[in-house]
């Protein structure tokens, strides 16, 4: 009889590994945050694609410095308040933005939620980055603005992208940047949208849940678009319908990326500085504001409106980074 050798317990993987295996256990697309609250407390589940994305990839920055820095460290179970302390000093040397520091920050405490949540972590360790509550340091967020540009600089964008923009993706990218200025759509709200989403009768556009990757999820009916943009609006619903999946556009994946490097090669030839998508939303939301404020509403009304809107669920951010003082009652 021959002697079986024993079972070998499966490796770890890497950290990065580690790190997204830990984070996927926590991942739950179909959950809504109210779900998450209902016996009271907040668990540390992941509820939207994007972020769950985010969290991975600023998670594996972190596995790449542990590897350099700490090449003891194997497991996720073995980093220390002291790494994290480490990794955070090393990114403000090479200068980022605070938006990344940031979400360096919010990645590495999702990762010790998950942990304990999952019993890999005794519930009374001391926290691997500790808030201001907890004794910590102040956290780092994005610098907001209402910078945008200007109807004008706008257009000659979208011109110069109809005309001079790559073969592949410059006809997309015009489609996508147009779509963005009529409803205010994020970015990848709009390579993901649907010939269902466009209610033209209403001239809406609604949103559902995960399904047309809203921020955190969250399912949402944008302002009526003005009557110039529903023929455009149709045409799109008909490309959509056109499809099996019923999306708009195809080569979703890269398609957010591909669409910001037409936008930058247009900025850059037409010497307007490059402010990404989002720039084109935030025209869209100040030019929603100014129309509210001349039908009577008051800034806040008109605020609220806008906030609802793009999806976002407090009046400050329609302040601090959609529209400027000088457009409102201050």
């Amino acid at each position: 009889m021959t002697q079986q050798s024993p079972k070998r317990s499966p490796r770890p993987g890497s950290l990065g590994h580690q790190f997204m295996k830990i984070l996927q256990a926590v991942f739950r697309p179909s959950m809504s945050r109210k779900h998450a609250k209902q016996d009271g407390r907040q668990k540390p589940f992941i509820m939207g694609i994007n972020t769950m994305k985010m969290y991975v990839r600023e998670m594996y920055d972190l596995a790449h410095f542990l590897r350099k820095d700490y090449p003891e460290c194997r497991s996720a179970k073995d980093i220390t308040p002291k790494m994290i302390d480490d990794f955070i000093a090393a990114a403000l040397k090479r200068k980022l933005a605070n938006g990344t520091l940031g979400r360096y920050q919010a990645g590495i405490r999702k990762l010790d939620e998950a942990m304990r949540h999952l019993k890999l972590k005794p519930a009374e360790a001391p926290p691997l980055l500790p808030t201001m509550k907890q004794g910590g340091k102040r956290g780092f967020r994005a610098t907001t603005s209402t910078q945008t540009h200007s109807e004008e600089q706008a257009e000659c964008i979208l011109e110069f992208i109809k005309k001079y923009g790559t073969k592949k993706y410059g006809q997309v990218t015009a489609l996508i940047v147009e779509l963005i200025l009529i409803v205010g759509l994020r970015i990848s709200e709009a390579v993901y949208l649907r010939a269902e989403n466009i209610d033209e009768t209403e001239r809406i556009v609604w949103l559902e849940k995960n399904r047309n990757r809203s921020k955190g999820g969250r399912p949402r009916e944008t302002l009526e678009y003005d009557k110039a943009g529903a023929a455009f609006m149709s045409a799109l619903k008909r490309r959509g319908e056109q499809n099996p999946t019923g999306h708009i556009f195809k080569n979703r994946v890269s398609l957010g990326d591909q669409v910001g490097n037409e936008i930058r090669r247009a900025c850059t030839a037409l010497g307007i500085e490059s402010l990404g998508t989002h720039a084109f939303r935030k025209r869209n939301a100040q030019d929603h504001h100014a129309r509210l404020m001349t039908e009577g509403l008051s800034d806040s009304e008109a605020r609220l409106q806008v906030a609802k809107h793009l999806g976002h669920n407090r009046l400050n951010v329609v302040s601090e980074s959609y529209v400027p003082p000088q457009d409102r009652e201050v």
